[in-house]
């Protein structure tokens, strides 16, 4: 149910602003694509594993995200953009002796509340807003010193969906007949990753360069939005 939930949620926010973009009377609306490193990690009271005699902190992991988004103007100082991503996040526990990594891949469907300002060469945006999250995979991988080896297996126990809070600035110039946009943002999840209890969240810095346009003339060669 949850997946199903999710996934309408995706679809429908998508095509809302798509619909959005076609009335007469919109303000200007821009596609773009973007791609980029996610830094993630746990967070939380139990963001750890035991090992022995030994407890093992979550520590960062490097993942990748990319997808599409859509931006509407509702002024030149207010949008709001609503993004399709896939984002790998996760986190590494290492003890030396002993290490092991958790891969969690997710869809992500963040909507931001962007204030906008303008300066001679670039365009600034700050902004915030709710991100929901589908797991549409969990493994982990696991070495010992003796080199026994656990290889992507199943995690299991991960929660299918996740609710966070995405906080972030980009800056955007032009290029290529539209905007080359450079994005910096942390989204910290606002839910338990695993189902038992266990008090650990996600927590992903993104740092993402991407390209943006004017949806009906996204595939011409010239466009001014300055």
């Amino acid at each position: 149910m949850k997946r199903t939930i999710a996934t309408f949620f995706l679809v429908a926010a998508f095509a809302a602003l798509s619909v959005f973009a076609k009335e007469e009377n919109a303000e200007k609306t821009l596609l773009g694509i973007k791609a980029g490193i996610n830094v993630a990690s746990l967070n939380g009271d139990q963001a750890y594993i035991s090992f022995g005699n030994h407890v093992v902190e979550s520590s960062a992991k490097l993942g990748t995200q990319f997808g599409l988004f859509l931006e509407r103007f509702y002024s030149p100082q207010f949008s709001v953009q609503i993004e399709a991503l896939f984002s790998a996040k996760g986190t590494d526990f290492d003890a030396n002796e002993y290490e092991q990594y958790w891969s969690l891949w997710y869809i992500e469907a963040p909507i931001l509340f962007k204030s906008n300002f303008k300066s001679d060469n670039f365009k600034y945006s700050v902004y915030i807003g709710p991100v929901a999250s589908l797991n549409i995979k969990s493994s982990w991988t696991a070495k010992n010193l003796d080199a026994t080896t656990v290889d992507d297996e199943k995690l299991n126990g991960i929660r299918g969906f996740d609710l966070g809070v995405a906080l972030g600035a980009d800056a955007q110039t032009k290029a290529f007949g539209g905007l080359l946009v450079f994005d910096a943002r942390y989204n910290y999840g606002t839910l338990n990753v695993q189902t038992n209890g266990a008090k650990a969240k996600n927590g992903v810095i993104s740092l993402t360069i991407g390209y943006k346009k004017d949806i009906d003339k996204f595939f011409e060669s010239e466009e001014d939005y300055y």
